[in-house]
């Protein structure tokens, strides 16, 4: 990140408020990830959590990969609340959830268990991954899957414009980026136990 990226950040509040909201869902299911029992569940759970949080920090312009990145989705984060966090948190760890287990559908049953023991918005995790079920098992349906995550993403944030094809490409670019190294590293880390 840019000096002066930051420093306006900071100058602006705009960390003091990210601490104050998206730090605090953050360290929430972080403790509770940390206290699952089963290793290679643990181990999942961290490596989807980092990355989906990751996303937040992306589409917030938050992160350190933001200094140059051109507003594509023009997003006040002081104007999201912690509720509207956890929402975002829920709704984008149960995307990166059902992938891994739509590829892993063996850890299905206790993923589920698992995701709704470290989350707060169970019902409309619930909701999201009932819509995300309607794809045909045999072929996945990415664009289906990727809009309905950031119909989500919009109605939750008030950000965004769902109709807008550019928004949802660079929405669905961040997404799979971040799923993709988080599978990456389950798989070595998978390796080596």
């Amino acid at each position: 990140m840019s000096v002066f990226k930051h420093l306006s950040d900071a100058f602006s509040g705009k960390i003091y408020h990210w601490n104050e909201t998206n730090n605090i869902i953050v360290n929430e299911i972080w403790q509770k990830i940390e206290k699952l029992e089963v290793p290679t569940h643990k181990m999942i759970f961290e490596q989807l959590f980092v990355s989906s949080s990751s996303v937040i920090e992306d589409l917030m312009e938050i992160g350190p990969n933001n200094s140059n990145t051109k507003k594509i989705i023009n997003i006040d984060i002081k104007k999201i609340n912690i509720e509207q966090f956890r929402q975002l948190h829920s709704i984008l760890l149960s995307f990166f959830i059902f992938i891994f287990y739509t590829t892993n559908p063996f850890l299905k049953k206790d993923l589920d268990k698992i995701l709704f023991e470290v989350i707060e918005e169970k019902d409309l995790a619930k909701g999201f991954l009932k819509a995300l079920c309607k794809v045909d098992k045999e072929k996945i349906n990415m664009d289906f899957i990727n809009n309905k995550t950031w119909d989500y993403f919009v109605d939750i944030t008030h950000f965004g414009n769902k109709n807008n094809l550019g928004q949802l490409v660079y929405f669905s670019m961040i997404v799979l980026q971040n799923y993709n190294y988080a599978a990456e590293n389950i798989k070595q880390k998978l390796n080596r136990f």
